[in-house]
């Protein structure tokens, strides 16, 4: 059911717009910030995993007070049957608080993606909500440094999950493991 989910939000409601991995596991996220273009290379990803922008969904601003940062949305969402992670892309410094809102817009985005499909599709059990789990990221781009980096900064492990957007992870670097992504 949940690979038959996948398909449905793949080609019903996001209209082939998603970013699907690479041959050899690479999904590539790319941005601008700053008059720069960013990339993210992130490996070793799980087969029928895709990537969402959902800060190209547009904002309900003529329908909702966007006060209380409501309608910030983080750069993109990774799904795959079995977890979804929130990636807020940085270039320089930021609030923490200011980056929380826009995680918790995109959870709001895919919510709202989820309910489309329960009430629109008659799908009762699409992805099977509850189960999935989450991990909530905010990755800051090398700028002083053109060197390609082959792994994520040197860091202590942190005694933390990631599963929450004030528990985000922050980590400084163009190139990653999947794994990097997920504090377990």
């Amino acid at each position: 059911m949940m690979n038959d989910d996948f398909t449905f939000l793949r080609t019903n409601l996001l209209n082939q717009k998603a970013i699907k991995v690479q041959i050899g596991g690479v999904l590539i996220l790319k941005e601008s910030a700053n008059d720069r273009n960013y990339t993210i290379e992130i490996a070793k990803v799980p087969e029928n995993t895709l990537a969402i922008k959902t800060d190209l969904f547009p904002p309900p601003k003529k329908f909702l007070n966007c006060g209380g940062g409501i309608c910030k949305r983080a750069d993109y969402v990774i799904l795959n049957t079995d977890e979804i992670i929130f990636i807020e892309l940085k270039s320089g410094k930021s609030q923490t608080s200011q980056v929380i809102k826009q995680l918790k817009g995109s959870q709001s985005v895919i919510k709202y993606l989820f309910s489309i499909a329960e009430f629109f599709y008659d799908r009762k059990k699409f992805f099977s909500k509850a189960q999935l789990k989450q991990y909530f990221v905010s990755i800051y781009f090398s700028s002083t440094c053109n060197k390609r980096l082959t792994r994520p900064e040197k860091r202590e492990k942190k005694s933390f999950t990631n599963n929450i957007p004030k528990k985000m992870l922050k980590i400084r670097g163009e190139h990653f493991k999947y794994q990097d992504l997920k504090n377990q």
